[in-house]
Formats: structure tokens, sequence, C-alpha cells
């Protein structure tokens, strides 16, 4: 049996091919992002600027798919991609994508095309700067247990000062998103055929300390806190989630669709998503203690 570990990286998108019962790496394949500089979108009169255009994903998630079973196909003649049993995910992050109704990017429409600031927001992109300051001296003042798990301070690289970020100066993209998606919860949903934000999966290990997302106070920050942050915040949770999931539970199928572009068969099961340094960990051997 086999799987097949995908990473959407700051540059590329890289994958591997496992043989789990032998447990190694029969293949691989790396693609580079084609737009910006080496994949990332920047802006001379902004250094702090740096997104990335969702079509890229797409893009280089079939190249290294269907190069991966290439390669296994001429290395190993036992091989056969209807033993593909799961499809695993990890992504950048905090690196929040707007998306319309139907879970299309809105770059991908003709009135943002081109539009970086309807593209994504990578995780090292610091335009917020001001936001994420703001959100945690909120925060220090009405809710500290939100910061008490994330360090006690909140960051420009994490998910509402971005989405704070959008609001407040370049209200068109923030009015005509439907929902604010990580990365790591876009592509198992594309992946998935699934075209509402609403019926996707969405991560807790991006959910946690870069949404401010706990259990304990029953999901993420709460809609007066949210409100005190900024008034367009107001209904903001609508827009989102109320429940995130580890990775290991199936966040859908692969779809037909998507199936016929990366040369394997549809219904393959794949995981909820979750952020590259964190997957890094456990491959790398981490575990509790």
């Amino acid at each position: 049996m086999y799987s097949i570990g995908l990473d959407f990286g700051t540059e590329s998108v890289r994958s591997v091919l496992l043989d789990i019962e032998a447990g190694i790496v029969i293949a691989d394949s790396v693609s580079l992002y084609p737009s910006g500089t080496n994949g990332v979108i920047l802006d001379a009169k902004n250094p702090h600027l740096a997104r990335q255009n969702p079509a890229d994903y797409h893009e280089c998630l079939v190249k290294v798919v269907r190069d991966v079973v290439k390669k296994a196909g001429t290395k190993n003649r036992k091989f056969n991609p209807s033993k593909i049993i799961g499809i695993g995910i990890d992504t950048t992050g905090s690196t929040p994508l707007p998306v319309d109704e139907k879970m299309v990017p809105l770059c991908f429409h003709a009135k943002f095309k081109g539009n970086k600031n309807a593209m994504a927001y990578l995780w090292k992109d610091h335009v917020s700067a001001d936001e994420a300051e703001e959100i945690t001296q909120i925060a220090r003042r009405k809710r500290p247990e939100y910061l008490a798990k994330i360090g006690g301070v909140y960051s420009s690289e994490w998910f509402f000062s971005k989405l704070l970020y959008i609001a407040r100066h370049h209200k068109s993209v923030f009015n005509a998103t439907a929902s604010f998606m990580e990365i790591c919860d876009y592509i198992p949903a594309v992946l998935s055929g699934k075209t509402n934000p609403k019926e996707t999966l969405r991560s807790i290990c991006a959910a946690g300390h870069k949404a401010m997302y706990s259990e304990e106070w029953d999901g993420l920050p709460d809609e007066e806190f949210l409100s005190c942050v900024d008034r367009s915040f107001r209904d903001i949770r609508k827009k989102l989630y109320t429940k995130a999931y580890p990775a290991g539970i199936q966040a859908g199928f692969l779809s037909q669709e998507w199936a016929r572009k990366l040369g394997i068969p549809k219904g393959i099961p794949i995981s909820v998503g979750a952020l590259d340094a964190h997957m890094g960990a456990v491959g790398a051997g981490g575990r509790p203690g």
C-alpha cells in the first residue's frame, strides 16, 4: 500500500510517494511556483508584502503528483496507483486566502485579477504589524487567556491580523470575501471537489495559535472580543468556522475531476491538512514527551 504526501512551501510544491508497509520513500518530486520572485509576489514599494498566486498551487500540484507516480512505476514494477490509500497535505501558515461563496479564490475573478490584495497572504507577509500589536493590546486587557497559549504576543504573520489589515486597507476585497481559508484547508477541499467554504474541515493545527482557537472557549475568539478589535469584525465569525479538526481525520475523498488531472484513482481519502513545521516535527520522529 502507498500514500502521497504533499508539501506546499514558500517557493514550491514538494511531493513524496511512500511505501507504507516498507516505511520508505519510493519517489519524490519538486515543482517551483512560476509566479513572482522565487514563487513569492512582492511589491517594490512595500518590503513587508509577500503574497502567492493560488493558481500556482493547482499547477504545481498536478506536476508533482504525476511525476511521483511516473517515477514510482519506473522504479518498481509492482507499483500500481490503485494501491494508493491516502493523501496527506501540509502547507505554510498562516497563509489565508480570500475566497467566494463557491470557494473560488477572489483573484481568479476578472474584477480582482492581478490584485495582490486578493491573493494568498503568505506566512511571511508582515504588512499587518500594526494590526497585530492592536490585537495583542486588546487581548491583554479583555482576554488574556487568548494570549496565554501563544507566547503572550499576537503576530503579524497570523490569521486575524492579516484579516484586519484587509478589512481596513482593502475593503472591496474584504466585502467580496465569503470566507478566508488557510491553504492547508483550501487544498484538501479543492481535491475533494468541495465548492462551499462552510462544508470544508478546518485544521486545528492552523486554527490554534494562528487564529486563537481553543475548545476551552468554544473555538474561535468570541464575538464581543472581535467587535472590540474592529467594527468590521462584528460578523467575521459568520465568514469562518465553528469547529477545527486534527490531521488524520478525513477531509474528503479525491474527486473524479482531480483524479483525472493527477492520474490516480478517484475516491482516495484525503487527510485534514496541517502546517509544515508541525508535520516536519512528526516526520522527524517527534513524540509526546
